[in-house]
């Protein structure tokens, strides 16, 4: 009795189809050509739509780009096995429609075919189906799942973008490539099974799924894309397979969960901001193969303490946990989470674009006379660091090197510098003509040094602490935001 009741549901759509009145078909415009009849239009009331088999007693086999695109009354949509394809914006915004069965024959669900339809729930795709087309399921809000057809290769750019019921994907073996953005903002995605025939994962495929807990990347995938896994704030483990060769910029930046990180083997390349604000990671270990290290691929990880760079590396070294160049002349990165004050080696001459920005450590630095460039933003959102020391050799400062260094109390530069001083914690070029950059959180009121001319470019911006200021007569210049954010 239940082999025949799921046989008799099975047949039901193709005895609808058969049962068909002539009424019924002539809610519907459409063109022939080649002895086949194409649906270009929809004229009925909404409700339950079935697509007929024939017209004119000639085979449906199409149905046009944007034929029923914004009919809000359509509730559900049966396409027959005789169509074989679908055109672009074919169901866009029908914003009542709830179900959607396709029998078979259909290739490929093309550019927006079902995008924007808000109350789509159920959604059943024929094996025949190969490729799903950029947007054609995005925006389609309440769809729990689209069970995946067998012989799908690949799904587009967009595809299922903020399907927020989304819980779980298993995508087929022979699949090959995901689409840019292709889940992005599947907010209740849990799951996400890709096979090992998969090479390609788009840019930004599953950013912002942030129930995703765990994924395995294929070992058919050399390169994680950018932003691919951005955004999935609890994804605590991720295995990435050693024929991955490249990370790309910001590919798992803000995963604020990610606790366990193995980079594989053969890693060559880690893109700017890749792991950013993974403030759970505690410790990174950088492999031999590694040549490239993009702009902040750690930074503001709060929690990470260590940075480690095997021996064989040719390109990278550490030293207490602090990553540096295979000479170690550039300090390149300081863990977010390295407790207590540090002094910077006397290898090192030149401290590198965002090497402690967003660091809520160390309370100290002192930079010693073998230094002579602090690159931009090298201290930018520093927050817990509250004095640093110059030696004598320090010639190059960067554009707001220590901007919005919110516990800075002092900068003391050595006497014997020769472009830069000190006095009262303030920074100052050496004949102290110019005001550089007052401490973010030095208290009270200031009176600025009778000698200063000028105040430099954001010198006391976001300085909270500052409640008052005496400026003398011999001031004939102030830059740009030089006070902006000062709030007391």
């Amino acid at each position: 009795m239940r082999a025949m009741g799921k046989c008799f549901r099975r047949l039901l759509p193709r005895l609808l189809l058969l049962m068909l009145p002539a009424v019924v078909q002539a809610q519907f415009t459409f063109t022939s050509n080649n002895g086949a009849i194409t649906i270009t239009g929809y004229t009925g009331s909404g409700g339950d739509v079935v697509i007929p088999d024939t017209t004119n007693g000639l085979p449906v086999t199409s149905i046009a780009n944007n034929a029923f695109y914004y009919k809000s009354k359509v509730t559900s949509v049966l396409i027959p096995s005789g169509v074989t394809n679908i055109g672009n914006l074919a169901f866009m915004g029908c914003t009542s429609l709830k179900n959607v069965t396709i029998l078979g024959d259909v290739t490929s669900i093309g550019y927006r075919t079902f995008s924007s339809c808000g109350s789509l729930t159920n959604v059943s795709l024929p094996d025949s189906v190969v490729s799903i087309g950029s947007y054609a399921f995005g925006y389609c809000s309440n769809v729990v799942s689209v069970p995946m057809p067998n012989n799908l290769t690949s799904i587009g750019d967009h595809a299922f973008d903020y399907c927020g019921r989304m819980t779980g994907i298993i995508l087929p073996a022979g699949f090959t490539s995901l689409g840019a953005y292709a889940f992005s903002s599947c907010s209740n995605l849990t799951s996400a099974a890709l096979p090992d025939t998969v090479t390609n994962i788009g840019a930004g495929a599953f950013f912002n799924c942030t129930h995703l807990a765990s994924v395995a990347i294929p070992n058919s995938v050399s390169s994680i894309s950018s932003g691919a896994f951005r955004g999935c704030l609890q994804l605590t483990t991720v295995t990435i397979p050693d024929t991955v060769t490249s990370i790309m910029d910001s590919a798992f930046r803000a995963c604020v969960s990610l606790t366990n990180l193995t980079l594989p083997s053969g890693l060559g390349s880690i893109g700017d901001y890749a792991f950013r604000d993974c403030s759970s990671l505690t410790a990174v270990g950088i492999p031999g193969s590694t040549t490239n290290i993009g702009l902040m691929a750690f930074g503001s990880c709060s929690g990470l303490a260590a940075i480690s760079v095997d021996s064989t590396n040719a390109f990278f070294s550490s030293v207490d946990g602090v990553l540096f160049d295979k000479s170690q002349s550039i300090l390149l990165e300081y863990p977010g989470g390295r407790s207590g004050g540090y002094q910077v080696p006397n290898t090192v001459n030149t401290i590198g674009t965002a090497a402690f920005a967003w660091c809520t450590n160390p309370p100290s630095v002192a930079i010693p006379d073998s230094v002579t460039t602090i690159q931009s933003v090298a201290f930018d959102h520093c927050t817990g660091l509250e004095t640093i020391s110059f030696g004598t050799n320090v010639s190059s400062i960067g554009n707001q090197a220590f901007d919005s260094c919110y516990g800075l109390v002092s900068f003391t530069v050595d006497p014997l510098n020769g472009v830069y001083s000190s006095l009262d914690g303030v920074l100052f070029d050496k004949s102290r003509t110019t005001l550089l950059q007052y401490p973010n959180s030095k208290a009270g009121n200031y009176s600025v040094p009778n000698t200063v001319t000028s105040i430099a470019y954001m010198a006391f911006s976001r300085s909270s602490g500052l409640t008052g200021i005496e400026i003398t007569n011999s001031l004939s210049g102030v830059d740009n935001f030089a006070f902006w954010g000062c709030d007391s």
